[in-house]
């Protein structure tokens, strides 16, 4: 118990901390989702590759502690095995602002093609889907979104189910 409880701590402080200064792209994209994922949080961790992502809804999934636009987290991915597997996410609100610990299924999921997944797998095992960096994942994602940030739509990303 007292890991977990680092762990969601060490999430909530990753990613309330400025998102500027860390690697991120857009990996993919459906119609309620946009993912994104940073490169400089790619590391080899024993024999499966880790990463960071960063996953924005169109539509706010209702709960309790508040209205979750964003759900963000690390996955371990076995690139040999084209499994992944959730390490944790943190619920984020529309302010980028920790609300609460998400509910995630931890475990071993195969990669399927043309999914969300495919897209971060590639990313972290295949350096791929690197062609649209994006400065603040938040702020592209709330003009994308049109949270009333503003009217203009940002270019769009690899297109995925």
């Amino acid at each position: 118990m007292r890991k977990y409880l680092f762990l969601t701590a060490g999430l909530a402080a990753a990613f309330a901390s400025p998102v500027q200064a860390a690697d991120w792209y857009l990996v993919g994209q459906s119609d309620d989702d946009l993912f994104f994922a940073d490169a400089g949080s790619v590391a080899k961790s024993g024999t499966y590759m880790q990463v960071n992502v960063l996953d924005s809804m169109g539509e706010p999934i209702d709960d309790p502690a508040g209205d979750i636009y964003y759900l963000a987290g690390p996955i371990r991915l076995d690139c040999s095995g084209r499994k992944y597997q959730n390490l944790g996410n943190a619920a984020l609100g529309l302010d980028h602002s920790y609300l609460a610990d998400a509910d995630v299924d931890s475990d071993w999921q195969a990669v399927n093609p043309g999914t969300h997944a495919e897209a971060i797998f590639d990313f972290a095992c295949d350096a791929g889907f690197r062609d649209t960096p994006v400065t603040d994942p938040f702020a592209y994602a709330d003009e994308y979104w049109d949270y009333g940030t503003s009217d203009d739509a940002p270019a769009e990303g690899p297109v995925i189910s």
